[in-house]
């Protein structure tokens, strides 16, 4: 398992089962901080990002640990090369293959969330809208949520609106990115009106992100949840 930053994560090994995937086709768990600061007499802690690795639980149904595409972190990637995930109904949204990982979040704040993804195979009409999304769901956190400007967005079955547009359900968003031949870095949802992924816990303690398929051979390396800085 790779590292990103100086957030180390020791590990993560529940496993939950369900998942889902997204976009046209309409470590072990502990992170322990980096270190802190002395100021005014004060201890102030600092957050580093919290990465976690795809492969750091156990590959379940049709993920497969693979190791082709250059420039992955950690011992692998996963790819989801079942069926794809989308349109089989809202109630059905996450309900096949999906990945639970527990993290450690160090202190109370909102952090938006990014993956670091790859179009593991590219459809040669719709090269960048194919094979590239996921589904997401942060499922306790106080609040999770997407946003654009002064736009917030909450997903279909969390209980709050509004939702965005395109495919979501069960507290799921479908998280998309439209980047070609290499690693990227930034996932979001709303079809056609991209909103970045957000979610705010209320106190530090063990929380759970889970992950499921929506498109086939779309490829997950890591994710992350930077602490954003209040305003």
């Amino acid at each position: 398992m790779s590292f990103i930053n100086s957030l180390k994560l020791v590990g993560v090994t529940s496993l939950t089962i369900l998942m889902s995937f997204c976009s046209d086709s309409d470590n072990n768990g502990d992170t322990v901080p980096s270190g802190q600061q002395q100021e005014e007499g004060k201890e102030e802690l600092i957050i580093d990002d919290i990465t976690i690795d795809a492969e750091s639980v156990a590959v379940i149904e049709d993920w497969e640990l693979k190791t082709e595409l250059e420039g992955f972190t950690g011992t692998g990637y996963l790819v989801w090369e079942g069926p794809a995930q989308f349109w089989k109904g809202q109630e059905n949204i996450g309900k096949k293959g999906k990945l639970s990982y527990s993290v450690e979040v160090p202190e109370a704040g909102t952090y938006k969330f990014v993956m670091r993804t790859y179009i593991a195979k590219r459809d040669p009409e719709k090269p960048n809208t194919e094979h590239n999304d996921i589904w997401i769901k942060l499922p306790d956190a106080d609040e999770f949520f997407a946003q654009k400007g002064d736009s917030k967005l909450y997903p279909n079955g969390s209980g709050k609106s509004p939702n965005p547009a395109g495919e979501n359900g069960n507290g799921f968003f479908k998280g998309y990115m439209n980047t070609n031949d290499k690693w990227f870095e930034t996932i979001g949802t709303s079809d056609h009106d991209f909103h970045e992924i957000f979610a705010t816990y209320n106190a530090k303690g063990t929380y759970t992100v889970e992950i499921a398929p929506r498109s086939d051979f779309f490829a997950f390396d890591s994710f992350t949840l930077i602490k954003q800085e209040v305003k």
